[in-house]
């Protein structure tokens, strides 16, 4: 089922909560550095196909073959550090540690990643998505904007194969919105990375050729 061309296949997956409907997703095979929309509203299990997919949540039936691993038969320990190296994410609501600077938010990256901490590399990415000069500053006093842009260059400090973007513009209007898509693009274009975007933001619809809509 490994294919060196692939960064991603799933499977037959399919997840249960307690109490609701049963989720069942399409099989996927996403090539190495293409670009995919995962659109549908809310309820049709976006989130939790994203989190199947970031190895935060077991599904309950299929295989999720990550770079050709399948990430759920690693223990959780070879998990967490196959996720830090592979995998960046840029969460729907910025998390960062509020009482760090902009650039020990994203040198904490490489930390927890178990790789050398790079500031030159923080730098670099804080030049290029309009955030020079900010990295002594506090996260608490960027705007929202700024700290979508700050969870992108932290998504991308370990340059990531894959690179997720869970509802990135659903807080957003159009300006800001077509800001932050470009943006994504550009940068997963530069580092080579394959893009998934998680959203029911029906404005990215006509944005992305590989779509997957779940209902």
């Amino acid at each position: 089922m490994a294919d060196p061309g692939y960064d991603l296949i799933c499977q037959d997956l399919s997840f249960q909560y307690q109490g609701g409907k049963e989720l069942r997703y399409p099989d996927l095979r996403l090539e190495k550095g293409s670009h995919w929309l995962i659109i549908g509203p809310s309820g049709s299990g976006k989130t939790t196909l994203l989190n199947m997919i970031a190895g935060l949540l077991k599904p309950e039936h299929g295989k999720i073959l990550f770079l050709g691993t399948e990430i759920y038969a690693l223990s959780s320990k070879d998990l967490d550090h196959f996720r830090g190296e592979n995998l960046g994410i840029v969460f729907q609501t910025p998390r960062f540690f509020s009482a760090m600077s902009v650039l020990q938010n994203l040198l904490i990256s490489n930390y927890l990643a178990g790789k050398k901490q790079s500031k030159e590399r923080a730098l670099y990415l804080l030049h290029t998505l309009g955030l020079k000069g900010m990295e002594r500053k506090n996260v608490k006093e960027l705007s929202l904007g700024e700290q979508q842009r700050l969870s992108l260059a932290r998504a991308l400090m370990n340059s990531p194969e894959i690179l997720i973007a869970d509802e990135p513009t659903s807080a957003l209007d159009d300006k800001n919105c077509d800001e932050l898509t470009n943006l994504l693009e550009k940068e997963a274009n530069e580092f080579g990375t394959t893009l998934i975007i998680v959203s029911h933001d029906a404005r990215l619809k006509s944005r992305f050729p590989n779509q997957i809509e779940l209902k």
